[in-house]
């Protein structure tokens, strides 16, 4: 079958969709009570993490703040430490 670019392309996005979909019940998640300018902020420092960590990471709107997810444990309790130490609420989720 012959496979135009545009299709080849978009199969290739659905594989990598739903392989990522599959693999975000790994992620370890932190709801911080912040928003706006705060929320910004602090997206630059997870992604500063997860860079020298070389792990992914995602934010999310929630309703009582942002959520902010890692793939791992370090990563979040290094992000943890900068909450904590930037005096922002946080809760742990499992």
């Amino acid at each position: 079958m012959l496979c135009l670019p545009s299709r080849c392309r978009l199969r290739r996005l659905g594989f990598l969709f739903v392989m990522r979909t599959s693999l975000q019940m790994n992620y370890r998640c932190m709801v911080v009570r912040a928003f706006g300018r705060k929320a910004d902020r602090l997206r630059t420092e997870a992604y500063r993490i997860s860079r020298d960590a070389k792990v992914d990471w995602r934010a999310e709107r929630r309703e009582l703040g942002t959520a902010f997810c890692f793939e791992t444990e370090d990563a979040r309790t290094s992000f943890s430490g900068i909450c904590a130490k930037e005096g922002f609420d946080y809760t742990v989720e499992d």
